[in-house]
């Protein structure tokens, strides 16, 4: 056997007496636990409600929302107020919004950076405004100042 052989064996052993100690604890009587006395608690009667409540005392609801986990509990894009075109046209944008979508510095926004504005608004990273002009930007190919 190599001595990489005979190790691995030693420490088998050694785990092997180890485990078998801790089975074998004596022929020592496990401590006894003397019962719990029987107490029979007293019955109190259940107290009575004064007044009942009815329910058409109780206001309806008219509409409850309720948010669906996969939305993670946002408000759905149909709970947003319409999207609107930025006033002046393509000079009327803000070149620091555009500039942090125009990842390959290209000058345009392209549908890759247009898909990752459309997340970021989505999960409400991106103000509305901003995603307007970026949107706007993309559709009517308005020119990125670039660095």
């Amino acid at each position: 056997m190599s001595k990489t052989m005979l190790r691995i064996v030693a420490i088998a052993m050694i785990v092997l007496v180890v485990a078998l100690s801790g089975c074998v604890g004596g022929d020592e009587k496990p401590a006894e636990v003397e019962p719990t006395p029987e107490v029979t608690p007293e019955v109190t009667p259940a107290a009575t409600p004064a007044v009942t409540v009815t329910p058409a005392a109780t206001p309806a609801v008219e509409e409850t929302k309720t948010a669906d986990a996969a939305e993670g509990f946002t408000p759905k894009t149909s709970d947003r107020s319409p999207l609107e075109a930025p006033s002046g046209g393509c000079e009327g944008l803000d070149q620091t919004v555009l500039g942090r979508y125009d990842n390959n510095k290209d000058g345009l926004i392209d549908s890759n950076e247009m898909e990752t504005a459309k997340i970021g608004f989505e999960s409400n990273y991106e103000k509305q405004s901003d995603y307007e002009q970026i949107l706007y930007a993309y559709e009517h190919n308005c020119p990125v100042e670039t660095e």
